[in-house]
Parts: C-alpha cells; structure tokens; sequence
C-alpha cells in the first residue's frame, strides 16, 4: 500500500491511500481514498466567579473548545446557571471527536437567618433604655454602627442588623423605640374671702393627671378643681407611669 500525504490551508494533513497489486505477472492499482485528520477538541469550563455560593443564588458556568456540550447534570449548551452544590463537567464534541473537561466543585453555604428582638417595651420615658440583640449570624452589623451581637438604645429611631456567617448574610427585621417626652406636672391656685382655695392645673405634656389633696380623697381631673381644703399635690403621666410632685400647700384654716 501506498501513502501520498498533502496539507490544507488550515494545517490539516490529509492522505492519499491506494494500493498496488500484481497478479500472473500484471500490475494494478486501486482507486485512491482521501482521509482526513480532524484535530481533537480541547474543553474548558470557566465559572463566572467564587465558586462558593450562598443558598438561594447561582452562578453562570460556561464551556469552549467544541462545537456542542453535554453536561454532567443533564443539561446542554455553552453555558449553563448552578445554584446546587455538586461536581460538574463537560464533554464537548467537533465533527465528530469528543473530549471530557476537568470537573467543577461548587459549594453551597446555608444562608444566614438574621431577627432582632428587644428585651422591653420599645417605647419608655426619658433616661430609660431598652437592649436589642440579634440573633441567627456569627457577626453583626447595626445600621446606626455597633458591630456586636446587642446593644442598649436609649433615643429614638429605627434599628435594623445585618449578620454573617460563612461568607452570607441577611438583614434582620425592623425596630423601632419612641422616648416619649418627660410630663411637666404643675398648678396654681387663688384663694377666696371665705377661706377657700381654687386649684388650676396648668400641667403640659401629660395624658392624665392625679390630684392628691392629703385626706386620703384622690380626686383624677383635667379642669379647675372646685373650691376644697387639705393638702394638696398634683402629678402628670404619660403612658408610662411617672409622676412628678411638684408643689404642696396647706391651708392653715383647714388641717386634714
């Protein structure tokens, strides 16, 4: 048999084969085949970034060196999305050759579920306080600054964290505090001819009032008080139990 290589333009080589034969003393040659190389593809697989995912997102894989992929997972195409953690590869074909890519390992962290509580009612007066703390992450993150798993508000405002843990993250639930003003607990009073003494209340910034006049009478209003003897306090609270004492007085023509 005989060869007869020639080259394309693309580098290919391609044969010639043919073959002579001599039978009773005469020679002859066969009709010649063509035969042509055909170059075995080279596969890749390149990940559109960290192989390390967090659950809930994917990532864009995608393959070259061939004409036509089949991937590991069932799945066809250049390229393909992952959001499960697994091994992946591809085996790419040209005219007819096949090669096999090395293998992809992507890894899938739970994501962190992040809730803040606090340990009190998130309303309270001034200089009080209440503690948030997060939990569901290994480090924390608060929206006013702090970088600790709690903290202790004492102003208004709205409180929210965001927490770590593997390279996740979520951001919490919404809190918000109100400091309710300080009551300011106060009256006066005229006294008449007759011996008698008018109360006003004169109090701001309070819902609801006490009077306290010492004979064991607690009289709750909001308007002038009649005319009446004893001794004589006065508080103001606003939902939150304090109360302030700001004046006595004794009528010394009335002893309780």
């Amino acid at each position: 048999m005989e060869q007869r290589t020639i080259w394309q333009l693309d580098g290919r080589p391609e044969w010639f084969l043919y073959c002579n034969g001599t039978t009773n003393g005469c020679t002859g040659a066969s009709n010649a085949v063509l035969v042509t190389a055909t170059p075995q593809p080279i596969v890749n697989i390149t990940p559109s970034g960290n192989t390390t995912l967090c659950s809930g997102s994917s990532i864009t894989v995608s393959a070259s060196g061939a004409s036509s992929y089949q991937w590991s997972n069932g799945l066809q195409g250049n390229s393909i999305n992952i959001s499960q953690a697994g091994t992946y590869n591809v085996i790419g074909i040209s005219n007819g050759c096949a090669d096999t890519s090395g293998n992809l390992v992507i890894t899938v962290n739970p994501s962190p579920v992040v809730s803040i509580s606090a340990s009190g009612p998130v309303w309270f007066c001034p200089g009080n306080s209440v503690t948030l703390t997060a939990t569901g992450a290994s480090s924390y993150s608060w929206n006013n600054g702090p970088v600790t798993s709690s903290q202790v508000v004492s102003q208004s405002g709205t409180y929210y964290a965001i927490g770590s843990s593997n390279g996740c993250s979520d951001t919490s639930n919404i809190l918000s505090t109100v400091v309710y003003p300080a009551p300011s607990a106060s009256f006066t009073f005229t006294q008449s001819g007759n011996g008698l003494v008018n109360f006003t209340n004169t109090s701001t910034g309070a819902n609801s009032y006490s009077w306290n006049f010492g004979d064991g009478c607690n009289f709750y209003h909001h308007l002038p008080i009649p005319p009446i003897h004893g001794l004589w306090n006065l508080c103001g609270d606003i939902d939150c139990n304090q109360f302030r004492w700001l004046q006595r007085y004794r009528h010394p023509k009335y002893q309780c």
